[in-house]
């Protein structure tokens, strides 16, 4: 059964990136699949979280500077 978890909050430093980082990780390693993503337009932070540099941004997609597919 898919299961989809989202975490939101108006103000920054709440810790959302932490948390949803931290939980993603612990899926993966108990061998379920996750998808994280970022749609922090302003201040994206999750590849800072895992030491990894995106090719593309959901910026990219969302002001047409890339294509899907």
């Amino acid at each position: 059964m898919t299961k989809c978890i989202a975490l939101h909050s108006y103000k920054g430093g709440t810790g959302k990136s932490t948390i949803s980082s931290n939980l993603s990780a612990s899926l993966a390693k108990k061998g379920l699949t996750a998808v994280l993503l970022d749609v922090d337009v302003y201040a994206p932070s999750l590849q800072d979280y895992f030491q990894w540099q995106p090719k593309k941004s959901i910026n990219d997609y969302l002001f047409e500077n890339a294509n899907i597919g």
